[in-house]
């Protein structure tokens, strides 16, 4: 039942009520007014009240017949009434959203939800961990986890969060951040398109809005509108996968205490999971290898190591190459068509040399079955007993198989070096899901400025902004992030654009002279119009009375500032390469003769 709905039948009660009372009151004052010349309309109200409510506090009583009638009636009459008037009461605060309703008008910056299931629970609590208010849109009164969320404190609403009345109701024009995951990608596509059409007049800074996309194929193809946004709203993708694969390398990195030796990763299992893992594990050797020789030519650089054991490699190979076909130049993939049951895997020669030596430095178990991934890694540990090789095993959750391997690796030193990660816990993480491509952009254009302003002898003391990422005001990230999304805009400007990586090459695009003049010109008359926006203006350097020297036409800029905006511009192309998107020069048709 919708809103006005509920609203009607409670008024009605209340009108029944108040009728009853009032008839009452008439009856009373007939009856009683004669022996009783000082009983007044009011009296006579109160009188019934008292009745209707079963109080009756002994200060008026009838002495008529009429009135002892008039208050038999107004007893079983008011009972009946105030019972279903109480229990409209309840069911309007308690099983409805009138109580929700309240809480919500003190909501503000708050985040959205839309989708209450095991991804959506997970990412409620890390966002009531950090002390965030939460509104939850789900569509299922019949939600198992709607009273554990109402117990983390956050409020649950019930609809369809497509409907734009519900999306008012949740406070969307003064929330900081919308997530959608209901589970299906029209659904949650069609939910995003509402809010940014809610979102045109939007006055209070930036709605973000994270749309799960669960194909990864058109996650991976959707990425690249994320670069082409401006306004109120901001709209990115997540794919729960790829955070699961990043997640995963985070905490168990493949390259840490590398040897001079080339690593030799293996990696058990060929769905979404191991191919996404696989492909960041490639960028990842590219950085550092990149690092090491920054001028190098790729194909003079060592390449990765990669094994893949699945039951049907030539397709996972064949798909992997179709949509990064940057990986023949960056690894050396070799791939083992086999079954976890079959002697083969038991034998497990893959993980050794023609000597007998083992040759593997890495181990990923990334099967869809947690008891099959569990026995999978069993089967590789007791031929690895001897040796210091991390096996890492995939699994969905902490609990169950997983929180019995991490028991046992703590109780048995043996078992040390496996190692459990339950995935949806860590990649539902608001840094993940928020984190799309303009986030990651603007995280490294902070870092680059760090770096430049620490190589140009300045301190912390002297520039408060020389602080990590989360250390550094709202304000100061949201300009990173607004210049990262104008990227596109300068690129159009000099006649490019953006694309996925495919060649991981384009970390070594070059702009023209004059084409970092144009953009460093753009990115500094945006800069100056954003500061001006929010109140700044020229003056000595001071944070709190808002003044900034730059804060002129890029004529009268200083040239080292100069330089320092062309030096972010000629670094755009290694930016991009880093979130997994390269420039490209459009072609220009030629016109017919």
């Amino acid at each position: 039942m919708g809103d006005s709905g509920k609203n009607s039948i409670l008024f009605g009660i209340c009108g029944i009520l108040l009728a009853v009372a009032l008839a009452g009151a008439v009856g009373f004052f007939y009856f009683e007014k004669p022996g009783n010349p000082e009983l007044s309309l009011w009296d006579s109200f109160w009188w019934a009240m008292v009745t209707v409510t079963t109080i009756g506090y002994g200060d008026i009583f009838p002495k008529t017949i009429g009135g002892r009638l008039i208050a038999m009636f107004l007893m079983f009459a008011g009972i009946g009434t105030l019972g279903v008037f109480t229990a409209a009461i309840a069911a309007y605060f308690i099983r409805g959203d009138g109580w929700q309703r309240m809480r919500l008008r003190g909501f503000k910056d708050h985040v959205i939800i839309c989708g209450l299931g095991e991804k959506g629970l997970l990412l409620l609590k890390a966002f009531r961990t950090q002390g965030r208010d939460v509104a939850i849109i789900e569509e299922s009164e019949s939600n198992d986890f709607a009273g554990t969320a109402r117990e983390l404190g956050a409020v649950v609403l019930w609809g369809d969060a497509r409907e734009p009345a519900l999306m008012r109701q949740a406070r969307l024009g003064d929330a900081r951040h919308l997530i959608v995951l209901c589970g299906d990608d029209g659904v949650n596509a069609e939910i995003a398109a509402h809010a940014r059409e809610l979102s045109e007049h939007r006055t209070n800074g930036v709605l973000v809005c994270s749309a799960h996309i669960v194909n990864p194929d058109l996650w991976y193809l959707m990425r690249e509108w994320e670069m082409a946004q401006h306004g109120s709203f901001r709209l990115q993708f997540f794919n729960v996968v790829d955070s699961s694969a990043r997640a995963l390398l985070d905490e168990h990195p493949p390259f840490e205490g590398m040897t001079e030796r080339t690593p030799h990763l293996l990696i058990v299992g060929g769905g979404r999971l191991a191919q996404s893992l696989l492909v960041h594990m490639a960028r990842a050797w590219r950085e550092i290898l990149f690092a090491a020789a920054p001028n190098a030519d790729i194909s003079s650089l060592p390449k990765l190591r990669l094994t893949l054991v699945d039951s049907d490699t030539h397709c996972v190979r064949e798909m992997l190459h179709l949509r990064h076909p940057e990986l023949e130049k960056i690894c050396d993939l070799r791939s083992l068509e086999m079954k976890c049951d079959e002697p083969d895997f038991q034998r497990a020669a893959f993980l050794f040399d023609e000597n007998g030596h083992c040759d593997v430095s890495h181990v990923y178990v990334c099967l869809p079955d947690d008891s099959l991934a569990l026995s999978a890694a069993l089967i590789l540990h007791r031929h690895l007993r001897h040796t210091t090789v991390p096996i890492v095993v995939a699994m969905t959750q902490e609990a169950g198989l997983s929180a019995l391997l991490r028991r046992v690796g703590e109780a048995q030193p043996r078992f040390q070096s496996l190692h459990a990660v339950g995935l949806l816990e860590r990649a539902c993480q608001p840094d993940l899901v928020l984190g799309g491509i303009p986030e990651m952009l603007a995280r490294a254009l902070h870092d680059k400025y760090i770096e430049d302003q620490q190589a140009a002898g300045v301190t912390r003391e002297q520039n408060p902004l020389l602080a990590p990422w989360d250390a550094v005001p709202e304000e100061t990230r949201e300009s990173n992030r607004a210049q990262a999304l104008d990227i596109s805009e300068k690129l159009q400007a000099i006649g490019c654009d953006i694309a996925p990586l495919t060649d991981w090459d384009a970390h070594g695009f070059r702009f023209t002279p004059d084409e970092v003049e144009l953009m460093a010109r753009m990115e500094h008359e945006r800069w100056m119009a954003e500061r001006q926006a929010l109140g700044w203006r020229c003056g000595p350097r001071d944070a709190n009375r808002k003044t900034n020297p730059n804060l002129v036409p890029w004529e009268q800029l200083g040239d080292g500032t100069r330089d320092f905006n062309r030096a972010m511009m000629r670094e755009i192309p290694a930016s991009l390469a880093r979130a997994g998107f390269q420039v490209y020069r459009m072609q220009t048709a030629t016109p017919a003769q």
